[in-house]
């Protein structure tokens, strides 16, 4: 909501919270017994973590920047990924059926809490790890019944390009972007992407593990190709303190992990900078479109720095 102006982004977060003791009860849920915690880490949606009267833990999501039909994506996805032995979100249903609450504009799904907290830090053994998760995550998931383009998706890119104002950073990541998405002619592998696998949609038990214990925020799945959504996981998991480059040996402990679970094509092998080139750039009009031009300027960075 960083393109709004304050006093309607207080307004709006005022009424969330006012809804947060409605969405439980929809639920079949005890009323909540503490003040609900505002979860931080998320840009495109809201996240609350809620107490009920009968002592359990549970997450509220409030949909902001994501498509209501997705709900229907994130509940397949979870349904495979637990088949699999993954762990991740389970939204609950109402005595209805319904995965998904809807009142006055307010649209929102409830989770049981995960006991994790997401990583600081990606060093090498984490790097490692997460590249595995992503790879078991493209062989697990193998269909969504909502067909959704992404902000990983080349028609969306070029969306987003037609809307945004020009700016020295759009045309900096449209020069990405060109640069890269010729990969799109190359015949890869194509599947079900996670879309946003970064540090905020993740979980390792505790502060310094290196074993990712479950992935969530799967409104970005879509199909597309493999090689895109490495480059994104890379992009958000590899880079140096400054947020400005990628560290080589990051992303050779990434690349390390994914290949133990689903091996490269020769040419994804080949095009992986270039598949970054081209990411990268979608992922700074995402920040810009978005009110945030100075993560778009660091995505641009890492694109064009490559690796360190």
């Amino acid at each position: 909501m960083k393109n709004i102006p304050q006093d309607q982004q207080d307004r709006k977060l005022e009424a969330e919270i006012q809804s947060l003791s409605a969405i439980l009860p929809f639920f079949g849920l005890s009323q909540m017994t503490e003040t609900p915690v505002i979860l931080k880490g998320g840009i495109a949606n809201h996240n609350y973590l809620i107490k009920a009267a009968n002592g359990k833990a549970f997450v509220i999501k409030i949909l902001i920047n994501q498509a209501i039909d997705s709900v229907k994506n994130e509940v397949a996805i979870q349904k495979q990924l637990n088949k699999a032995g993954l762990i991740s979100t389970a939204f609950i249903q109402n005595h209805d059926g319904s995965y998904l609450y809807e009142h006055d504009g307010i649209f929102a799904v409830v989770s049981s809490k995960i006991d994790g907290v997401h990583p600081k830090v990606v060093d090498e053994p984490l790097a490692r790890d997460i590249g595995r998760a992503l790879a078991s995550f493209h062989q697990s998931v193998i269909n969504i019944p909502y067909p959704h383009e992404g902000w990983l998706n080349k028609k969306e890119a070029a969306r987003t390009l037609s809307l945004l104002p020009d700016s020295y950073l759009k045309r900096n990541a449209e020069s990405l972007i060109k640069r890269g998405e010729f990969i799109y002619n190359k015949n890869l592998p194509t599947g079900i992407i996670h879309g946003d696998l970064c540090s905020t949609n993740l979980f390792v038990k505790a502060e310094g593990d290196s074993e990712v214990i479950a992935v969530f925020d799967l409104e970005e799945a879509e199909e597309n190709l493999l090689l895109v959504d490495l480059a994104r996981t890379i992009i958000a998991g590899c880079s140096d303190n400054s947020g400005r480059k990628l560290l080589l040996h990051l992303v050779r402990s990434m690349l390390d992990g994914y290949s133990s679970v689903r091996t490269l094509t020769q040419d994804e092998s080949l095009f992986l900078s270039d598949a970054i080139k081209y990411t990268s750039g979608v992922c700074a009009l995402w920040f810009l479109k978005n009110g945030f031009p100075e993560h778009a300027e660091e995505q641009i960075k890492r694109g064009q720095n490559l690796m360190a």
